[in-house]
């Protein structure tokens, strides 16, 4: 009976995974005295993103994520402090998981995702002991692709074309299986029932003449 392969034991493989996610730059400067009242609003701060080409020996692509606030400001504008927090990640890739191709929109699209939650600790960090307000970015969702499922086919029963006159005729050959209605049975009027028994006689007679002249 041949072997069973050995259980693999460790963290599941996947397509992509990080090599390792490190800090690269963490700045702050104070502009006025450190003060818990002041507050900065969070969507004043700016992401920036980049990813260098893949190496296609190693099978490694590196991506890094920069957020800033108060470094490029204008003459007038004046800011409590200047900050900018620079976070870079290496991410093997598994070609025969992942379509080689597809690896630039993965750097540009879902990497930064993967690294903005380190962004979003360190400037907190950096505000909070700064002496400022600490400053919480808002939580982000990594996209996915949706699979839209089509639309079940409904089957539409075929009903045939509807002959009225066909209709009638058999409503009323069902009406009939019984012995003919006599004329005069359909009136209710004795003036009219009269009158159907003597164009009965006549039509009898008139069918005698004619039969005794042939």
């Amino acid at each position: 009976m041949p072997e069973s392969p050995p259980e693999q034991k460790g963290p599941p493989k996947y397509p992509i995974q990080a090599n390792f996610i490190s800090v690269r730059e963490l700045y702050i400067k104070s502009h006025i005295p450190p003060n818990q009242r002041v507050t900065v609003d969070s969507a004043k701060f700016i992401l920036k993103t980049a990813h260098s080409s893949y190496d296609e020996v190693r099978h490694v692509i590196e991506v890094g994520s920069i957020i800033e606030y108060g470094i490029e400001t204008k003459t007038d504008e004046i800011v409590p402090y200047s900050l900018r927090a620079h976070i870079m990640g290496q991410f093997k890739v598994d070609e025969a998981q992942f379509k080689k191709e597809k690896i630039d929109l993965w750097a540009r699209i879902n990497a930064p995702y993967i690294l903005y939650p380190y962004l979003r600790e360190h400037v907190f960090a950096l505000t909070a002991r700064s002496g400022f307000d600490p400053v919480l970015l808002p939580l982000v969702e990594l996209p996915t692709v949706k699979i839209q499922q089509p639309p079940p086919i409904v089957e539409t029963p075929i009903v045939p074309e509807r002959d009225e006159n066909l209709e009638a005729l058999r409503n009323v050959e069902s009406a009939t299986d019984s012995e003919p209605v006599k004329g005069e049975e359909l009136v209710e009027s004795e003036e009219l029932k009269r009158q159907f028994r003597e164009a009965k006689e006549r039509l009898a007679s008139e069918s005698k003449t004619s039969a005794e002249d042939s």
